[in-house]
């Protein structure tokens, strides 16, 4: 941790696919509101944290992914720069639901106050990582998910995904490149 004035936020998301309730195009009816209601179950969102997590920001994490991933689904979300497509409608997206059991692996990763995301080799079977670093101390947890899904989920914008909407490994070589999964956990220290 930093030894000055500054504290250090850490937000590590993980994912890892899953069997859920599906956000794909033909079945998702709104058009602009994001997702309301977690799919997880109670037991697994509802687990104390040893770090900053709290149901809220549990809650938040898992409606905001599932918001931007229903917008995808529905077509919504240009694919690269302006003047290119949008992304076509999905059809066996799943919607996203928290994960306690990958928190606490979150949690170990972030106690070890890295610099960088972990090595692929280094996570979980399946599962994928987002990682951002905020170097302040009036950010809160709450405005710290909120930018840093917000940046995770502009890549699409500025980098675009093939034509396929396959995820490879050019995608993983770039910075905060879009995957599909379907849980989701969050780490705040």
């Amino acid at each position: 941790m930093p030894s000055d004035a500054t504290s250090t936020t850490e937000l590590v998301t993980e994912s890892t696919v899953a069997e859920s309730e599906s956000t794909a195009a033909p079945e998702t009816k709104s058009t602009a509101a994001p997702a309301t209601e977690s799919t997880a179950a109670a037991a697994e969102t509802t687990a104390q944290s040893s770090g900053g997590m709290t149901q809220e920001l549990r809650d938040k994490v898992v409606n905001m992914h599932n918001y931007y991933r229903s917008m995808l689904a529905r077509g919504l979300v240009r694919n690269g720069k302006v003047g290119n497509p949008n992304c076509p409608q999905a059809t066996n997206m799943y919607k996203m639901r928290y994960d306690m059991a990958m928190e606490s692996e979150a949690q170990m990763y972030a106690d070890s106050c890295p610099a960088r995301g972990s090595q692929v080799s280094a996570r979980p079977s399946l599962s994928g990582e987002n990682f951002q670093i905020f170097n302040s101390v009036i950010i809160s947890p709450n405005d710290a998910i909120t930018h840093a899904l917000d940046t995770w989920w502009t890549q699409i914008l500025k980098n675009g995904v093939n034509n396929q909407m396959k995820y490879n490994e050019y995608l993983e070589m770039k910075e905060q490149a879009p995957i599909a999964f379907t849980q989701v956990c969050c780490r705040i220290d």
